[in-house]
């Protein structure tokens, strides 16, 4: 049973410091639009060819970094992708540009997931360092339509980043435990990509070297996604480890801050993320057993963990 990626526009209306989009911006100024949007017929077209080919074929992934940034776009888009194709879907939304009625639209029209990018619980973080000025009301907003609408989340959370204090990585945690439950968290590594501000920034701060920048550190071949099989620091094993627990339903809130205010936790992490990996390998069961009872197949939730990776992205 397959999955397909299809990009229904190219490029972002946002400059966050860490991203690449931000440099592309700046080298493709006065070359033509930034943001290319595809129609909506072309893009059907090419579910539709995909589908001839894929006899199986379960979900389509919409890879744009935000995918419904245009209303009169995205009501044609849900009432002929309905019709034409007929499949589950998801795509990533920026939490500034969330509205209820577009959502509700794409719901209809087969929406199965969202990826919004929370990336720091402080919005101090998210708009001095990561030029993201989302505030939090914002982001507890989108919770809130996403919720409602009966979506599946997906958070996105930056970690490993060296202009986070202790204090930041606290308030992270509280922004997190705030949001609406069930949802499902994604852990990503800073990554220092060539010629971001973020980038020229640390340098500038001494927080890296240039052998830490991407052309030549290659941190996305080996550490793209957040696991606890990598090296990291106590400080940061146990702050991924606290995170990744603030989405596991089963496990009460004050649980969670318990566990973060044990400093012998913060000096031996280990044995928490050992309860870490477990409390996701329920969450995976649960998942899985849901599907089967629903009757999905539940081949691509092992497939992804085979990989070593997905059972840090719940």
């Amino acid at each position: 049973r397959f999955n397909i990626d299809i990009m229904g526009s190219r490029g972002c209306p946002y400059r966050c410091t860490y991203c690449c989009n931000s440099v592309f911006l700046d080298n493709h100024k006065g070359k033509g639009p930034l943001i290319r949007r595809r129609s909506v017929d072309n893009v059907l077209a090419e579910i539709r060819s995909a589908k001839k080919w894929i006899a199986d074929l379960q979900r389509v992934d919409f890879i744009d970094e935000v995918f419904a940034w245009d209303k009169a776009w995205s009501a044609e888009f849900s009432s002929k992708y309905k019709e034409q194709v007929n499949l589950p879907f998801q795509c990533a939304q920026h939490p500034n540009m969330v509205n209820a009625e577009v959502l509700a639209m794409l719901k209809e029209a087969g929406l199965e997931r969202v990826e919004v990018g929370i990336q720091s619980g402080t919005e101090k973080i998210r708009a001095d360092v990561f030029g993201r000025p989302v505030s939090d009301e914002a982001l507890f907003k989108t919770a809130e339509i996403i919720n409602d609408l009966g979506i599946v989340p997906f958070y996105d959370l930056i970690v490993d980043n060296p202009f986070e204090t202790e204090e930041d990585k606290v308030e992270t945690l509280e922004f997190i435990l705030k949001l609406p439950r069930p949802f499902h968290l994604r852990m990503y590594p800073l990554t220092y990509f060539p010629n971001t501000a973020l980038t020229r920034k640390a340098l500038a701060a001494g927080f890296i070297t240039e052998e830490q920048v991407e052309d030549k550190a290659e941190r996305t071949h080996s550490k793209w996604f957040v696991t606890l099989d990598y090296e990291w620091s106590k400080r940061e094993r146990f702050w991924i480890s606290i995170y990744s627990l603030t989405s596991k339903s089963f496990l009460p809130k004050k649980l969670v801050r318990w566990f973060s205010h044990r400093v012998i936790l913060r000096k031996h992490p280990k044995p928490l993320s050992a309860f870490a990996t477990l409390a996701n390998n329920v969450k995976l069961a649960g998942i899985a057993l849901k599907w089967l009872l629903e009757g999905k197949p539940i081949g691509a939730i092992f497939r992804q963990t085979s990989r070593g990776q997905s059972h840090w992205q719940i």
